[in-house]
Formats: C-alpha cells, sequence, structure tokens
C-alpha cells in the first residue's frame, strides 16, 4: 500500500484539485488528508458545498497528538462519496490551528503504517511547500512525492530550487527516490525539458480542463471527463512507481544482507 504527498513550489497549480481528484479515482481503499497549512478547508466548502457541519477533522487531533492511531484518524473523517471509501480527514477551519501542529505532523507517520496495514492507502494535500516545513515527517513517510509544476519557465525554476533542498533532506533521512513531477496546463516548456532541468521524473501532464476542475473544487454538478481520465491514469501510475520503488529497494536490501 501507498502514502503520497501531493504538493507544490510555487503558485497555484491545483494541489488540492489533483489530490481530491485522485482520491475519487483510487482504485484501492484511500484515504485523503487535507494537510495543507496555508489556508483553511477547501474540501468542506468547496467539494461539499459547505452543506455538511465542519465537526471532524484535523483539529480534532490537536487536543491529543499523542495518542494517534488509525482509529482516531478514521473518527476524524468523512466518506467522499455514498460508499465508505475514500474517505477525507478535512483541514483545519484557522490559519492559527494549522500552524500550531507541529506535534501533529510528528504523530500521524504511525496512524499511516496502521492504516497500509489493514490496506488503505494514504493520500496527502501539503498545499505549497516551504523552506524549513514542519510538515517534513509527512514528507519522509511518503513513497511517493507529487509536486506539481505548471509548464513555464518561473513555475519550473521554483520546482527546481525547492526540489534541490527537499533532496538533501531526505537524503539525509536515509529516504531516496520519491520526488515525482506532475505538470499542469500548457506552457513552453516539454516534460522532458523539465525533468531534465528538475532532476526528477514526469509522471504525466494534467489537462487545463476548469470545468472538469470545478467537479471537484466547487462540488459542481456534471462529470469531469477530460480531467477525470487523467486522474484515473495519474492514480495507477503513482501505484505503480510506488511499487517500483518498494522493489527496488528491497533488491538493494536483500544485496546488502547478503555482502
Amino acid at each position: 500500500m501507498s502514502v503520497v504527498a501531493f504538493a507544490s513550489a510555487t503558485g497555484a497549480p491545483g494541489v488540492t484539485t489533483t489530490a481530491l481528484a485522485a482520491a475519487l479515482h483510487w482504485p484501492e481503499p484511500a484515504l485523503l488528508i487535507e494537510a495543507d497549512t496555508s489556508k483553511t478547508t477547501d474540501v468542506m466548502v468547496g467539494y461539499f458545498r459547505g452543506q455538511l457541519p465542519h465537526s471532524s477533522g484535523l483539529a480534532g487531533l490537536l487536543e491529543r497528538p499523542g495518542d494517534i492511531h488509525a482509529s482516531t484518524l478514521l473518527e476524524q473523517s468523512l466518506p467522499l462519496t455514498e460508499e465508505s471509501y475514500p474517505k477525507v480527514t478535512p483541514g483545519f477551519t484557522s490559519l492559527a490551528a494549522g500552524q500550531s501542529a507541529i506535534a501533529l505532523w510528528k504523530n500521524l507517520p504511525g496512524a499511516f503504517y496502521e492504516l497500509q496495514r489493514a490496506g488503505t492507502d494514504i493520500l496527502m494535500d501539503l498545499g505549497r511547500l516551504r523552506h524549513n516545513d514542519p510538515r517534513m515527517p509527512l514528507l519522509a513517510a511518503a513513497d511517493q512525492i507529487i509536486v506539481l509544476v505548471q509548464p513555464q519557465l518561473p513555475s519550473v525554476y521554483s520546482a527546481f530550487m525547492y526540489i534541490r533542498a527537499l533532496r538533501t533532506e531526505l537524503e539525509q533521512l536515509g529516504v531516496l527516490d520519491t520526488i515525482k513531477i506532475v505538470t499542469v496546463g500548457d506552457g513552453d516548456e516539454s516534460d522532458r525539458a523539465i525533468a531534465r532541468q528538475i532532476g526528477s521524473p514526469v509522471l504525466t501532464r494534467l489537462p487545463d480542463d476548469r470545468s472538469g476542475a470545478a467537479t471537484y473544487s466547487l462540488g459542481k454538478t456534471g462529470k469531469a471527463r477530460s480531467l477525470g481520465r487523467a486522474a484515473e491514469a495519474l492514480s495507477r501510475s503513482i501505484i505503480d512507481a510506488a511499487a517500483n520503488r518498494r522493489a527496488r529497494l528491497s533488491v538493494t536490501s536483500d544485496e546488502g544482507g547478503a555482502q
């Protein structure tokens, strides 16, 4: 099973929309955690259109950050559809709450491992990352870190600068080969050039489908055919990339043990 973080290094390339679309098209049971601390919850006021009481979410875990398990995390979650899965753990109702959640970020990964053993994948919407990000424990726990990049030089350069620093931090923690790029919309930079410039592979390019995006970000009725197909393909690409990484790590571990 997988732990996947969705994030960006600059601007607003649609991290929440992409994470939500991926969760809704995920082929396995999935829990989406809205862990963007730069803003209050989008899922409750966007996808759910403010029609549900915000009585559950990460704020409910702040009172007991040292006692977080799979069961307590699921207690603070809501189903995204009429089915049991996928689920979402909504984000905060205030910026102050998100900025005071340092202990929470340290303890959430333990619940991730429990959920993985029970057959549930974890998807995280981290929004925009920043230098010395207190959510580094979440990034270190991820099998795949999906960085969204607009295929224009300013966005590519910002992503390059941030990913270079992030890669160094992860390597110091013994975490290798988790960063992947997803490009969003049209631009002057090709995916091949972006992969070469940043030094991480590009999994896919998502279309600039504004009406489809509104299905996820604003709870609009109708089907997001173009973005929906792309999100389904992206989900499978992420799962495959995570499985390939685990296989490589397993081979490396076996070779190290045989020496």
